[in-house]
């Protein structure tokens, strides 16, 4: 087997020239909700992936707006969704990466409703501990090392 049939075959084994051989190991969101959008608008599965990374990156700076919000009112948290998504390597990534920009917001998601609910104590209301639960999930679903940051 030559380097070049080695290549094809990492690059081919989902069947989709775009997806590599190392991705199976990942619940890819971006993927699979991209691979719906295409269905269900006319776009191709390249640019819906690039459209469902940002979408998923602007959740991130909802997430940045809320936590700032939490912890110094509404101007804090517009400078704070302001600066995360004008980060050129955040900005950047939201398009191109499809595994650390989820974790990235989904761990952001997180430390929200943690902080939330630590606000509340000593009675969280049911639906928090559902989203903090959903939130922790999500983030630890994407990489394990995301069980560290508890």
């Amino acid at each position: 087997m030559t380097q070049i049939d080695n290549h094809k075959n990492s690059i081919t084994v989902l069947g989709h020239p775009l997806e590599r051989w190392n991705f199976y190991s990942y619940v890819l969101l971006v993927h699979v909700l991209g691979y719906a959008l295409s269905q269900l608008l006319p776009l191709a599965p390249y640019d819906a992936y690039h459209l469902c990374g940002a979408l998923i990156g602007f959740l991130g700076g909802v997430a940045a707006y809320r936590i700032g919000s939490l912890l110094g009112g509404g101007r804090a948290g517009f400078l704070g969704a302001l600066f995360l998504i004008l980060t050129p390597r955040y900005y950047g990534h939201i398009f191109n990466n499809p595994k650390d920009i989820p974790f990235a917001v989904f761990y952001l998601w997180r430390i929200f409703w943690i902080m939330r609910g630590m606000g509340a104590l000593p009675t969280v209301p049911r639906n928090w501990i559902w989203k903090t639960g959903l939130a922790i999930g999500l983030t630890l679903g994407r990489y394990s090392k995301g069980f560290g940051m508890l």
